[in-house]
C-alpha cells in the first residue's frame, strides 16, 4: 500500500510540475518576434532556475509531513490553474462558482466601480499560436467538402511555422504558404509566413509543382488544408502589473475559503501542513513574480526609435541654401521621391524637376530692394569688391520657385547622405516642426513621449477600435470586452499625463463598448470631470447591425480638471436667420496677428471663389514671417484682368485685417458665403454652446470622411468602408470646443 501511494504521489508530482510549466510558460510558441524571444527566455528560466529550486523547497517542507505530498500538489494545482492562461499571462482566468472568492469592488469614496478580469494587466497583443503540424485530411473531416469524394483520400500536409515572423502589433495580416517539396512518405511540405507587401499564396503555381512531384491534389483539398492549419487558437498576451501582490492576495483569500469553510478538525499536524502549503505557494509566487516584474520593467522602459525621417518642403531648404536644394535634386534617389509624389497624387505624368522653378517669362520683375534682399537671403557669393549693382544683377540670375511645386515635400528617408546637411540649416529644428507622425504600438509611443509633452496638450481626441467586425478595417476589432478595456485604459492613462490642467479628453465610440467605456473613464478621470456625451448623426442612411439600423456614434468628453475648463463653444452649422460679416474686427483682427487668415476673395457675377492653394501659400512666408505684397499685387492684376472683383479685408485707411476663417475652411464653405453691398457674409457660423445631439449633414462620415480620404489617397487598392474615416467637420468641431 505504501509502495502504491509513493508511486501514485510521484505521478501527481510530475503532473503538477508539468502543469506548472505549461501555465507559467504558456503554450509552446514557434516563430520569431521580440515578445516570443522573451517567452523562450521565460521557459529557460523555469527549466533551469525555478524547477530545481522549487523541488528542493518542497522536499524540505515535506520532510516533516511526508504523507501530505499528494494533497500538497493537488492543492497547489487547484489554486494556480485559476490564474494562468494559455499564453502564460497571470490574471483572473477561472474561478468556479462553488469557490466563491470575493472581489473588492466597492470603496468608501466610490459606490460604483467597473471591474474586469484583466484590469491590472498590460495588454501586449492578440495573436494566433501557430505551431508546426502535420494534417491528414482523412483525420479532419470538413462539412464543406463532405460531398467531394476525393476529400476523404488520405493526404498529408506538413506546415513549418518555425520561421514565422510574428506580428508586432494588432494589424490584420493573412498567412501565405510556400511549397517546399515532397517528403519520402509522400507528405507535402509547406513553409508558413505572414504576408508582406501584398503578397498572396500562389495556389496555381503550388498545384503545378505538386503535380510535377507526382502527387494528385485538388485545389479544394489544398484550400481545405490551408484553412485547417489557420484554425489554431487565438490568445491574448498580457503582463501583470504586480504579479506578486496579486497572487499573494488571491492565495490568502483562497486559503481563507479553504481553511474556514471546509475544515472542522484543526490538529497541530493539520495546521503545520497548511503552513507548509502556504510557504511553498509563496515560494512559487516569488519565482513567478521575479520574471513577471522583469517583463514589466522591459515593457515600461522608454523605447529607442528604430528609425526617424524628416519631411521638409522644398521651399524651406531652398530659401536657406540653394546649394543644398540643388544637391537634393541631383541625388541618386530622386527618382524614388518622384515616384512617391506621383503615387500620392502631388504631381502628374508631365512633371519634371525643372517644373519646380518658374520660367523666366513667368517671373515678375524684382525691385532693386528685393533683388538685394534675395542676394542676402541666399548668401549669394560675390567678389569682395563687387558693387551693389553687380550683386543685385547676380541675384536676378537666381531662379524662383514655382507657386505650384514650391511646397513639394522631400522625405529624408530617400536622402540619408544629405540628411545632416539639410537638418543643420535649421537653428531650432524642434520648434520648427509642424507635426510628428509616429508609427508604433500605441502604448509604447505614448509612454516614450509622455515626459516630453507632460501637461502640455490642450486636447486629446482618440478614435479607438469600436470592437465590432462590421467594417473591414486593417486592425483587430473583435476583442473580448476585458481585453478591449485593458487596451484602451492603458493608453488613456498614459495620455492623461500629457493633458494640461485645462485640457479635454475626447473619445469616439459606438454603442458596443459605450456602457463599459463610460464607467472606465469615470474611474480614470473621476466622475466629477465628466462633461457630456455627444451623439453625432454619422451615417444618415444607416448600417444594419443586430436587427437595427445604426445611424449614430458617440463622443465622451472629460476634463483633466473641470475647475480649470472655461465655457465651451462650437460653430453654428445651420443658422439661416442672420448674415455674419466674414471680415474679422476687434481682438486679433490685424493681419500680422493672424497671417494665415489673410487672402483675397474673388467675385464674378455674384459667385464667390478663392485663388489656388499655391497662390494662397505664396502670399505669406511662414519661415521668414513676412507677407509677399508684390505677389499680392500680381494676383490682383491677374484676376482683375480675368473679370473678377478682388475683395480684401481692409479698414478705411487701407490697412489690412483678416477673415474669420483660414483658407482651407473657407475653400470648403465658400459656396455658402454671400456677397452683398461690397462685403462677404457667412450664413450663420456664429459660436454657440455645444448641444448633445449633432445632426447636420456635415457630420456624415461617408461623404465628409471616407470620400474625402479617397480623394486624397487616390488609390483604388485601399479598401475603405463608409464608416472608416470620421467627418472632418466632426473632428474640427470637437477639438475646437475648448480653444479656437
Amino acid at each position: 500500500m505504501n509502495r502504491f501511494m509513493s508511486k501514485h504521489s510521484r505521478a501527481n508530482e510530475q503532473k503538477f510540475f508539468d502543469a506548472l510549466r505549461d501555465i507559467f510558460v504558456g503554450a509552446r510558441i514557434e516563430g520569431e518576434s521580440g515578445y516570443i524571444n522573451l517567452m523562450r527566455i521565460k521557459s529557460r528560466y523555469y527549466t533551469e532556475g525555478v524547477f530545481p529550486r522549487l523541488q528542493e523547497k518542497i522536499d524540505e517542507e515535506l520532510q516533516t509531513f511526508p504523507a501530505f505530498r499528494e494533497e500538497l500538489f493537488d492543492k497547489l494545482y487547484s489554486f494556480f490553474r485559476r490564474y494562468f492562461s494559455e499564453s502564460g499571462s497571470i490574471y483572473f482566468r477561472h474561478t468556479p462558482y462553488y469557490q466563491d472568492i470575493y472581489e473588492r469592488i466597492y470603496t468608501d469614496d466610490r459606490d460604483v466601480m467597473l471591474f474586469w478580469k484583466t484590469q491590472n494587466l498590460y495588454y501586449v497583443k492578440t495573436d494566433r499560436l501557430f505551431r508546426t503540424m502535420t494534417l491528414n485530411l482523412e483525420d479532419a473531416p470538413d462539412q464543406k467538402f463532405a460531398s467531394d469524394a476525393s476529400a476523404v483520400e488520405r493526404k498529408s500536409f506538413n506546415f513549418d511555422a518555425s520561421g514565422l515572423q510574428n506580428k508586432r502589433n494588432n494589424e490584420k495580416r493573412s498567412l501565405i504558404f510556400e511549397y517546399k517539396g515532397k517528403a519520402d512518405d509522400e507528405t507535402l511540405k509547406f513553409a508558413v509566413q505572414y504576408t508582406e507587401g501584398g503578397k498572396k499564396t500562389k495556389t496555381d503555381e503550388i498545384l503545378k509543382a505538386i503535380k510535377r512531384d507526382g502527387v494528385a491534389v485538388s485545389e479544394d483539398q489544398l484550400t481545405r488544408a490551408f484553412r485547417l492549419f489557420e484554425r489554431q487558437s487565438e490568445v491574448d498576451f498580457f503582463i501583470n502589473k504586480n504579479a506578486q501582490a496579486f497572487l499573494e492576495e488571491q492565495f490568502d483569500l483562497w486559503m481563507y475559503q479553504y481553511l474556514f469553510k471546509r475544515e472542522s478538525d484543526w490538529t497541530d499536524r493539520r495546521i503545520g501542513e497548511m503552513q507548509a502549503l502556504k510557504r511553498v505557494a509563496r515560494s512559487i509566487i516569488a519565482f513567478i513574480s521575479q520574471f513577471e516584474d522583469e517583463l514589466v520593467r522591459i515593457w515600461n522602459k522608454p523605447k529607442f526609435a528604430l528609425r526617424s525621417n524628416y519631411v521638409i518642403t522644398f521651399d524651406r531648404v531652398f530659401t536657406r541654401s540653394e546649394e543644398a536644394a540643388r544637391k537634393l535634386l541631383a541625388h541618386e534617389n530622386i527618382d524614388a521621391q518622384i515616384a512617391e509624389w506621383r503615387e500620392l497624387g502631388m504631381i502628374d505624368e508631365q512633371f519634371t524637376l525643372e517644373s519646380i522653378f518658374r520660367k523666366a517669362e513667368e517671373a515678375a520683375p524684382k525691385t532693386k530692394k528685393k533683388r538685394a534682399k534675395q542676394a542676402e537671403t541666399l548668401s549669394f557669393e560675390t567678389d569682395a569688391g563687387a558693387s551693389e549693382n553687380e550683386a543685385t544683377e547676380a541675384a536676378d540670375a537666381l531662379p524662383e520657385l514655382s507657386a505650384k511645386y514650391r511646397y513639394l515635400p522631400f522625405d529624408t528617408k530617400h536622402f540619408k547622405s544629405l540628411e545632416l546637411e539639410i537638418l543643420s540649416l535649421f537653428d531650432n529644428l524642434d520648434e520648427e516642426l509642424d507635426g510628428r507622425l509616429i508609427h508604433s504600438e500605441n502604448y509604447q509611443a505614448l509612454n516614450t513621449l509622455k515626459n516630453k509633452f507632460r501637461e502640455q496638450v490642450k486636447c486629446i481626441y482618440i478614435d479607438p477600435p469600436y470592437n465590432t467586425e462590421s467594417s473591414p478595417i486593417a486592425y483587430i476589432n473583435n476583442y473580448k470586452h476585458s481585453s478591449w478595456l485593458t487596451l484602451v485604459s492603458q493608453s488613456l492613462d498614459s495620455a492623461k499625463q500629457m493633458l494640461s490642467e485645462e485640457g479635454l479628453q475626447i473619445v469616439a465610440i459606438d454603442d458596443v463598448e459605450l456602457r463599459f467605456l463610460m464607467v472606465m473613464l469615470d474611474q480614470s478621470f473621476a466622475q466629477e470631470n465628466y462633461i457630456t456625451c455627444i451623439a453625432t448623426l454619422c451615417n444618415p442612411q444607416g448600417r444594419v447591425a443586430n436587427k437595427v439600423s445604426k445611424t449614430s456614434e458617440y463622443h465622451l468628453v472629460y476634463a483633466k480638471n473641470i475647475e480649470k475648463v472655461g465655457n465651451l463653444f462650437v460653430d453654428k452649422i445651420e443658422n439661416k436667420r442672420n448674415l455674419t460679416p466674414f471680415k474679422r474686427t476687434g481682438t486679433n483682427s490685424r493681419r500680422d496677428k493672424r497671417p494665415l487668415r489673410f487672402y483675397p476673395i474673388l467675385e464674378k457675377e455674384g459667385v464667390l471663389s478663392l485663388p489656388t492653394k499655391e497662390e494662397y501659400q505664396a502670399l505669406y512666408d511662414r519661415d521668414g514671417k513676412k507677407f509677399n505684397d508684390d505677389f499680392l499685387d500680381q494676383l490682383i492684376q491677374k484676376y482683375e484682368a480675368e473679370g473678377f472683383h478682388v475683395i480684401l479685408p481692409k479698414l478705411e485707411d487701407g490697412s489690412y485685417l483678416v477673415w474669420q476663417r483660414e483658407y482651407e475652411r473657407a475653400k470648403r464653405e465658400i459656396a455658402s458665403y454671400t456677397y452683398k453691398n461690397g462685403s462677404v457674409y457667412t450664413p450663420g457660423f456664429e459660436q454657440e454652446i455645444p448641444k448633445t445631439c449633432w445632426t447636420a449633414s456635415l457630420f456624415a462620415n461617408p461623404e465628409y470622411g471616407t470620400e474625402l480620404l479617397k480623394n486624397i489617397i487616390k488609390n483604388d487598392e485601399v479598401v475603405l468602408s463608409e464608416n472608416t474615416a470620421k467627418s472632418i467637420y466632426t473632428v474640427e468641431q470637437m477639438i475646437k470646443m475648448n480653444d479656437d
